[in-house]
């Protein structure tokens, strides 16, 4: 499923589940994510000041685009790219980042 959002407000995806969801454009003042689950998301083109991620679950997702203030602590990041991407600040304090074994 491919999406475009361009909000004036915040944006509130508390809690959600997200599995093969591309959104091709994200424009939003706040992206508030808190508590969500990502499978095999894209969130491409980003113009976010605030995203809030906290305790967030990812799983092969991708992210390009420019976001002022990333919070991702306590969020388990597996397989998580940032492509061409511009970060402000990032947080990501008891954060759990793996990726994938190349096979050797």
């Amino acid at each position: 499923m491919s999406l475009t959002l361009e909000s004036a407000s915040p944006t509130d995806l508390t809690d959600v589940r997200l599995d093969g969801v591309r959104f091709d454009r994200l424009v939003t003042p706040e992206l508030r994510l808190k508590g969500a689950g990502l499978l095999e998301v894209a969130l491409d083109a980003l113009d976010v000041p605030v995203l809030d991620a906290a305790r967030t679950d990812w799983s092969e997702a991708r992210l390009s685009g420019r976001v002022g203030a990333l919070s991702l602590y306590d969020s388990s990041l597996r397989n998580v790219h940032f492509i061409g991407c511009r970060l402000g600040f990032v947080n990501l304090r008891e954060a759990l980042a793996r990726g994938r074994k190349d096979p050797t």
